[in-house]
C-alpha cells in the first residue's frame, strides 16, 4: 500500500520558494502518485505551477474554484495558543486537520460539532452557513448529527468567531423539522453516501478523544508486562477454557489466547488480559479482575476507567468482557462506556460508568454477541437446480436490474461530476453489456469480450 505524504507535508515541500524543488522523497512520491499530483497542484500558485515541472496539471489548477484570501490565510497559519469559548471555529487534529464548531466548554474538554467545507455532503441534521456569515468567506456546513468531546490540547487555533448558537440549538430541538434555518436534503436512502461521511468523520473525532496523550497522570497509557509467574495462569487458562463453551449456543464466536498484560484497578486491584472472543467483524476483549473482593468491584465505575487503558492497546475491540472467579461473573463494559461522554441534545456531561449487570460468562458472551449486527450479512445456502437454466432470459433481467441501479445511483448523487458519470452512458449500453455476458457464458475469451464491449463505447 502506497504512504502518501500527509497535507501538512506536502504544502511545506511545496513553499520552498519557485527556484527550489520540493524534497527528493516528495518529488519521487509526486512522480508515481496522480493523486498527490492533482493536489499538489491546487496548492502551488498560478505562477509557480507553470514553472514547475508539472506542466500537465496547470489545466487542473486553472479549473479548480478559487478560494477567499481568508481561507487561504486561516490555514497557513501555524498552531496558536489561545483559549477556546463557544461559538468559535477551531482547526483541531494533528497531521490531517478537522474544523469543529465549540457548542460549550467543558474543562479540559469542548464539547464539538464537526464543521465541513463541503455544503453537498449536508444533511437536515446539518445547518449550513452562507459565504456571507462565514469567517471563512466560504459556505459551511455544521454537522450537528455527530457531537463529539474531544481533549482541549487537540485543538490548533481558532479560526473566527461563527455566532450560530441559537440556530444550532433550534434545530437540535426541532428534530431536523424546522422550516426557516437552512438545512441539506434528507437522507431517505440507507445506501445514500451521506451515511459513509458521516461514520468517517465520527471515527476522526473519535479517534482524537481516544489519544494516548489524554490519559492523565495517574491513568499509564501503556501496559504493564507482565511475566507468566506474576499471574495465576491455571485461573486465566481456566477462564479461555470456560468462555470456550459459548459456541456451544453460537457458532460463530471462536476464543483467541492472547499474551498475559495487566492494567492497575487500584492499590489492591488490577486486569489481566487472558483471550480474545470473535465473531465475524466483532472483537470482544477477555480481562480477568484479580484482587479481594473482586465480585463487588466487578461493577464499580471505576472499573470501567481502567480499561479504557486497554482501548489504546487493543483498538479494534468493541467491548471488554471483565470476569472473576471462582464463580465467572462477567460484565460486558462497551468501549464508548470507557469515556466520558456528552448527551445529546442536553449537553450534560455522563462519565464513565458501568451500565450493565452481571451475568455467567458464557451467558454474557451469548447475549453480546447475539445482539451485535456484523458488517457481513447472513446469505442463503445455494440450492442445485435440476431444471433447465434460461441464460439468457436471466441475463436480461440482470442487465435491466444493474442499468436501473446505476440511474438511481445517478440520481442521488450529489456533485455534478458525480451525476453525470452515472447518467452519462451511451445509448446502447445495455444491449452490449447483454452482449458481453451471453458471449463469454458461450466460450469466448473474457478479455476479448470486455475489448470489443469497451471498444463499442468509444464508437
Amino acid at each position: 500500500m502506497m504512504n502518501h505524504p500527509t497535507s501538512a507535508d506536502l504544502f511545506a515541500a511545496l513553499q520552498l520558494g519557485v527556484d527550489v524543488p520540493p524534497s527528493a522523497a516528495i518529488r519521487e512520491h509526486l512522480d508515481l502518485c496522480p493523486v498527490c499530483r492533482v493536489q499538489a497542484s491546487r496548492m502551488l500558485e498560478p505562477a509557480r505551477a507553470t514553472s514547475t515541472a508539472l506542466p500537465d496539471l496547470t489545466r487542473l489548477l486553472a479549473s479548480s474554484p478559487s478560494l477567499d484570501d481568508r481561507l487561504v490565510s486561516a490555514f497557513n497559519a501555524g498552531p496558536r495558543v489561545a483559549d477556546p469559548e463557544p461559538s468559535q471555529l477551531w482547526r483541531a487534529g494533528r497531521n490531517e486537520a478537522l474544523l469543529v464548531w465549540i457548542r460549550r466548554d467543558l474543562d479540559d474538554e469542548v464539547f464539538v460539532f464537526p464543521v465541513v467545507l463541503d455544503i453537498h455532503l449536508a444533511d437536515d441534521a446539518s445547518l449550513i452557513v452562507p459565504a456571507d456569515q462565514s469567517p471563512l468567506g466560504v459556505p459551511l456546513a455544521v454537522m450537528t448529527a455527530i457531537p463529539a468531546v474531544i481533549p482541549k490540547h487537540v485543538l490548533i487555533g481558532p479560526l473566527g468567531l461563527l455566532p450560530i448558537g441559537d440556530q444550532v440549538e433550534e434545530l437540535l430541538a426541532s428534530d431536523h423539522a424546522s422550516k426557516h434555518l437552512m438545512v441539506g436534503p434528507a437522507i431517505e436512502s440507507e445506501d445514500d453516501q451521506r451515511l459513509d461521511y458521516r461514520l468517517a468523520l465520527g471515527g476522526l473525532l473519535h479517534a482524537l478523544s481516544l489519544d494516548p496523550s489524554d490519559a492523565s497522570d495517574d491513568e499509564p497509557t501503556w501496559l504493564e508486562e507482565t511475566r507468566p509467574q506474576d499471574v495465576r495462569s491455571d485461573i486465566l487458562d481456566a477462564l479461555v477454557g470456560e468462555a470456550e463453551a459459548v459456541s456451544e449456543r453460537h457458532s460463530g464466536v471462536r476464543i483467541a489466547r492472547l499474551p498475559f498484560s495487566t492494567a492497575t484497578v487500584d492499590e489492591a486491584h488490577r486486569l489481566i488480559v487472558c483471550g480474545r472472543a470473535l465473531n465475524l467483524d466483532a472483537s470482544l476483549l477477555l480481562l480477568y479482575l484479580e484482587g479481594p473482593r473482586a465480585r463487588t468491584m466487578l461493577e464499580a465505575d471505576l472499573i470501567a476507567v481502567a480499561c479504557r487503558k486497554f482501548a489504546h492497546a487493543y483498538p479494534d475491540v468493541a467491548a471488554f468482557a471483565l470476569v472473576t472467579s471462582p464463580d465467572w461473573s462477567c460484565v460486558i463494559v462497551p468501549v464508548e462506556d470507557t469515556v466520558q461522554a456528552v448527551t445529546a441534545p442536553s449537553g450534560q456531561r455522563r462519565p464513565p460508568g458501568i451500565s450493565m449487570s452481571a451475568l455467567a460468562l458464557v451467558d454474557a458472551l451469548f447475549k453480546y454477541f447475539d445482539g451485535v449486527d456484523p458488517t457481513w450479512e447472513p446469505f442463503d445456502r445455494c440450492v442445485r437446480k435440476t431444471s433447465a437454466t434460461n441464460i439468457t432470459a436471466i441475463t436480461d433481467r440482470r442487465v435491466n436490474s444493474a442499468m436501473a441501479e446505476i440511474l438511481r445511483a445517478g440520481k442521488r448523487a450529489r456533485t455534478p461530476a458525480k451525476k453525470a458519470a452515472w447518467t452519462g452512458l451511451w445509448a446502447g449500453a445495455a444491449a452490449d453489456l447483454r452482449e458481453l455476458i451471453l458471449s463469454v457464458t458461450a466460450g469466448r475469451d473474457p478479455n476479448t469480450a470486455v475489448d470489443v464491449y469497451l471498444s463499442s463505447e468509444d464508437e
